[in-house]
């Protein structure tokens, strides 16, 4: 069996985009948490925040996840 593996951001992230991923995955989870996303697939089902990805310029963000 192969071995693959990738890196999910595109460089080093800032000490300032790195504090904005903390940020937003904290405020992710809280909506998730409370079930506010209108969409009954992610308020009903056990999802994992495996990454944040922030744009250097701060204007762009991609959620990676996992659902259950």
């Amino acid at each position: 069996m192969k071995n693959f593996s990738f890196e999910l951001s595109r460089g080093k992230s800032s000490q300032r985009q790195m504090k904005v991923q903390e940020i937003l995955r904290a405020a992710l989870i809280e909506v998730l948490q409370r079930g506010l996303t209108k969409e009954p697939l992610l308020d009903n089902g056990m999802i994992t925040i495996n990454h944040v990805d922030v744009s250097p310029d701060l204007k762009h963000v991609k959620f990676f996840f996992s659902t259950f």
